[in-house]
């Protein structure tokens, strides 16, 4: 197994601190593993099929030297890209589980004033959140987030 592909292979297992981060080490590691490359940038297809450049220094692995990837090379690249997708895939993934964190943590604040406030248990206190949230149009947590800015 040639040595690249080791080192690429750490890619999906780094442990970067966030998705930006991640993103960041993918395109070096790209430039710094794939033979010939010059530039490399990230580009995601979101909902709708809109494609969003996500990462520096260009859209595509390239190289101004014509002929500098040969066809093993664009294996090589392949093999990269499947690391890169699992390291993006994970980072993704933990800021998901964060964000799903802070969310929980806010919305039992906001359970917590309204249950000392109107004397509610930990059910009851939830239903008016929903309930809230529902006749606003506004999400759970944002409604949480409210209550807890404006507990005064």
């Amino acid at each position: 197994m040639p040595e690249w592909i080791k080192r690429s292979a750490r890619i999906s297992g780094t442990a970067e601190p966030d998705v930006d981060a991640t993103l960041v080490a993918i395109v070096k590691a790209a430039v710094d593993h794939i033979e010939g490359a010059e530039h490399a940038g990230i580009s995601l297809v979101e909902e709708g099929g809109r494609v969003r450049t996500v990462a520096p220094t260009s859209e595509l692995v390239y190289a101004t030297t014509p002929g500098a990837f040969s066809a093993e090379t664009a294996q090589d690249g392949r093999v990269f890209a499947t690391h890169a997708a699992i390291a993006l895939v994970g980072a993704q993934h933990e800021a998901d589980l964060r964000a799903a964190i802070e969310r929980r943590d806010t919305i039992g604040m906001a359970k917590g004033i309204l249950m000392q406030r109107h004397g509610l248990d930990p059910v009851q206190a939830f239903r008016m959140l929903v309930e809230a949230s529902q006749k606003s149009s506004t999400k759970l947590h944002r409604v949480a987030a409210w209550l807890i800015e404006h507990r005064g």
